[in-house]
């Protein structure tokens, strides 16, 4: 098989439905991390499980950006606020020093209702497909097979995303091209991958800089914005 040399794991950040409207959070994000396998297959994976050994004993636990915010267990480390940020921090650096891309479409819910698109997750895909094909073409790597690994989120809702993935790839987008090398891959949260933990860690970043630009945003200041391939996709 004619496998790219590229792989992109995509997560959400926010609600992909069109209403309720959080207000504090009115905003859904898909994030697209576009890593080199060689890469990833040799600095990646070892750097993360290197991480987990480390402050967990074992590669098991699923790295979460809510739950590290919020200093869920395992992240509340007992209660050793020193061992956290030591984690934190750790974390932050690692994936600062990994050389991968960023692709996100930001979707302003509350601006969408004033139009005639309805389904949010289909419009964010299509946008990152759009902006992901170009950066393939410019790598010669658009002909090959690129997967599109994603989180599964229930038999439906796969369903409907493989519906428009299928639309967009077949021609219906705004570069008006059939994108015949991506395929779409849903995994399981439990299947740990960390490709899948590094697009949730920074998806969420991506959302807070549109929502409030003018607060601090360390995670997008110095992970998320020197990653990006382009700037971040707004609609409407």
């Amino acid at each position: 098989m004619n496998y790219s040399d590229y792989i992109i794991y995509a997560d959400e950040s926010g609600d992909p439905n069109p209403a309720p409207i959080d207000a504090n959070y009115p905003v859904f994000v898909l994030n697209f991390c576009v890593f080199r396998k060689d890469h990833y297959a040799a600095s990646v994976l070892p750097a993360v499980a290197a991480l987990k050994f480390q402050h967990f004993g074992h590669d098991a636990v699923v790295l979460h950006e809510q739950d590290i915010h919020r200093g869920k267990p395992p992240f509340d480390f007992n209660g050793n606020d020193q061992e956290q940020a030591s984690f934190r921090h750790e974390l932050n650096t690692s994936i600062a020093g990994m050389d991968f891309g960023i692709i996100a479409a930001a979707i302003d819910k509350p601006r969408l209702t004033q139009t005639t698109v309805s389904d949010v997750y289909g419009l964010a895909l299509q946008r990152c497909m759009e902006q992901v094909y170009r950066f393939l073409e410019t790598c010669g790597q658009h002909g090959s097979i690129t997967h599109i690994v994603l989180e599964s989120r229930g038999r439906k809702e796969d369903a409907g995303l493989m519906q428009a993935f299928r639309r967009i790839g077949a021609g219906d987008n705004g570069l008006g091209k059939i994108m015949p090398g991506f395929d779409m891959v849903f995994a399981a949260k439990k299947s740990n991958s960390i490709g899948l933990q590094i697009a949730d860690l920074t998806a969420y970043p991506i959302g807070r800089s549109y929502v409030a630009p003018d607060k601090p945003n360390r995670v997008w200041e110095a992970l998320v914005k020197p990653k990006l391939l382009n700037k971040v996709a707004i609609f409407p």
